[in-house]
C-alpha cells in the first residue's frame, strides 16, 4: 500500500529538484540551438521545455485539482476521476506520473543536447562518450 503523505513529500521534493535542474541543463543555449532538432521527427529543446510548462499548468495540476474537487487538504489523494479513455485515475496516480513524466522528458532533453553537441563538433569523434542518441 502506498503512503499518500510519503508520496506527496517525495513528489514535492522531486518537482523542486527538477525545477532547479532544468534551467541548469539549458543554460547557455542560444538562438538556433534552442530550435534545433536532433532529427526531423524529434523535438527541439524549446519544444521539450514548452511541453513541460504546458503539462505543469494544463495537465497534471489541472487534473489533480479536478480530483481534489475543491478540498484544499491532501487527504483526498486516493479519490479517483474517470479517464476520458476509460478507467479511473487517482490523485496518487497523478503524483507518481508527474515525476515519471518529467524524468522521461529530462532524458529526452539530455539526449537531444548530447546529439546537438556531437553534431556541433563534427567531424570530431565523440564515440568515446558512449552511444549518442538519435544516430545518423
Amino acid at each position: 500500500m502506498v503512503d499518500p503523505r510519503e508520496l506527496l513529500v517525495e513528489t514535492r521534493r522531486e518537482l523542486a529538484r527538477f525545477a532547479e535542474l532544468l534551467p541548469m541543463l539549458v543554460a547557455g543555449l542560444e538562438g538556433a540551438a534552442w530550435r534545433a532538432r536532433p532529427r526531423p521527427a524529434e523535438w527541439s529543446p524549446v519544444e521539450i521545455v514548452c511541453h513541460l510548462r504546458d503539462e505543469e499548468v494544463d495537465d497534471f495540476g489541472a487534473r489533480l485539482r479536478v480530483i481534489l474537487a475543491g478540498d484544499a487538504r491532501f487527504a483526498r489523494l486516493a479519490a479517483t476521476a474517470e479517464r476520458p479513455n476509460g478507467g479511473r485515475l487517482s490523485g496518487l496516480d497523478l503524483l507518481a506520473s508527474w515525476v515519471a513524466h518529467d524524468r522521461l522528458h529530462l532524458q529526452q532533453l539530455a539526449g537531444t543536447l548530447a546529439r546537438l553537441w556531437a553534431t556541433r563538433w563534427a567531424p570530431l569523434d565523440v564515440g568515446y562518450a558512449g552511444p549518442i542518441p538519435y544516430p545518423d
